[in-house]
C-alpha cells in the first residue's frame, strides 16, 4: 500500500512539473552595427571601411543549452535551427524555466546528423533538404554558414562578389552569451541580437572573395561568429549621445508620440515590439522634430532606434501599461 502510495506521489509530481512546463523560444534580431539588417537593398561598411551589400545570410544552431534558475542546465536535445534573416523567433521545446542566466550554442551541426542523410528528415525540418541548398554532400555535410554579397571597389556598383560557404566538422564553433528572458503571449523568449557585421572583423572583402571549405578566411569567420551576439538594444558606440541630444515619450497609450533632438540629417526611425515586427517606419526624418503615429499600442515592451545606413544613434524601450 505505502508503495502505490508512493508511485501516486511521484505520478502528481511529475505531473505538476509538466505544468509548469511553458515554450521556449530564442529570438535573434538581425542588426548591422547595431542598426536594423536590410538584405540586398542595405549598403554597409565593413570594420575595414569596404562597403558590401548582403543578399543571403543563412547559418545552423545546435548543440543548444540554457543555464536558468541558479545555474541549472536544460539542454535543448536534438534541436537544429536554420538561421534566416526573415525570421527571428525559434521554437527550442516546452521546458520549466523561469529565469534565464545565460544561453550556450554551436554555429554548425554536430558531426553524426552533419554526415547523415537529409532526406531522412521531415519536410519542414532544418536538416531536410533547402532551397537554396545547405548540404554540401554525405562526405563534407552541411554548410555551417553561407553567407553572400557584393562588395564596392570603390565605383558604387557593388559588382564584386563575396561567398563564405563554410563546412567541415572542425569549424563546428560554441558561442556563450549571457543572456535574460521574459514572458511574452505565453511563451518564454530569450532575446538575441545579433550583428552580422562582426562576422568580417579581419576578413578582406575588397575585391571579392569566394570561398568553400574549412580553410581562411572561412576559419576566422566562424571564429568571429563568438563575437556577433548581444543581449541588449542599447548600443555603445560613441555617436550615441553626441548626435541624439535628447528622446521624450509622451503619452504612448493614446498613440505613439515621440519628442527628439539631434544634430543628425536624413535619419531613419523605427518602432518594433519584441517579436522584432516593426510596427512604425519613417525614414530621412529631420535632425530634430516629432514621430506621431496613431498606431494602437497594447500593453507590453516597445523598442525604437534611431538609426542611419551604417549606425545606430540612439535605441530605448517603451513601455505600454493599461
Amino acid at each position: 500500500m505505502k508503495s502505490i502510495f508512493t508511485t501516486l506521489l511521484l505520478f502528481i509530481f511529475c505531473i505538476a512539473l509538466q505544468a509548469q512546463a511553458n515554450p521556449v523560444y530564442l529570438q535573434i534580431n538581425p542588426t548591422i552595427s547595431k542598426a536594423p539588417l536590410a538584405m540586398i537593398k542595405g549598403q554597409y561598411s565593413a570594420p575595414n571601411g569596404v562597403k558590401y551589400k548582403l543578399k543571403r545570410l543563412q547559418y545552423y544552431i545546435s548543440g543548444v543549452t540554457i543555464f536558468h534558475d541558479g545555474n541549472q542546465e536544460t539542454k535543448c536535445d536534438q534541436v537544429y535551427l536554420l538561421i534566416n534573416p526573415d525570421q527571428t523567433d525559434y521554437y527550442l521545446g516546452d521546458y520549466n524555466i523561469n529565469n534565464v542566466e545565460r544561453i550556450v550554442f554551436n554555429i554548425g551541426v554536430d558531426s553524426v546528423p552533419n554526415h547523415g542523410d537529409p532526406t531522412a528528415w521531415p519536410a519542414g525540418h532544418a536538416l531536410a533538404p533547402q532551397n537554396p541548398s545547405m548540404h554540401w554532400g554525405w562526405a563534407a555535410g552541411y554548410r555551417f554558414a553561407a553567407i553572400e554579397g557584393n562588395s564596392d571597389s570603390g565605383n558604387g556598383q557593388f559588382a564584386d562578389l563575396f561567398e563564405f560557404h563554410t563546412i567541415g566538422d572542425e569549424l563546428l564553433t560554441k558561442v556563450e552569451v549571457n543572456a535574460s528572458s521574459e514572458d511574452n503571449a505565453g511563451k518564454k523568449l530569450i532575446t538575441l541580437y545579433a550583428d552580422y557585421n562582426k562576422l568580417f572583423t579581419n576578413i578582406d572583402l575588397f575585391g571579392g572573395k569566394i570561398q568553400h571549405g574549412n580553410l581562411t578566411p572561412n576559419d576566422i569567420l566562424m571564429a568571429n561568429f563568438k563575437d556577433v551576439y548581444y543581449t541588449s538594444p542599447s548600443v555603445a558606440t560613441k555617436d550615441v549621445n553626441s548626435h541624439l541630444i535628447g528622446v521624450n515619450v509622451v503619452s504612448p497609450a493614446s498613440g505613439l508620440h515621440i519628442n527628439y533632438t539631434s544634430d543628425i540629417k536624413g535619419m531613419n526611425f523605427r518602432l518594433m515590439n519584441t517579436n522584432g515586427q516593426a510596427l512604425v517606419q519613417q525614414n530621412n526624418i529631420s535632425a530634430s522634430g516629432s514621430i506621431s503615429s496613431d498606431i494602437e499600442l497594447p500593453a507590453g515592451v516597445y523598442i525604437y532606434n534611431f538609426y542611419t545606413e551604417n549606425t545606430s544613434i540612439a535605441t530605448g524601450k517603451i513601455i505600454i501599461t493599461k
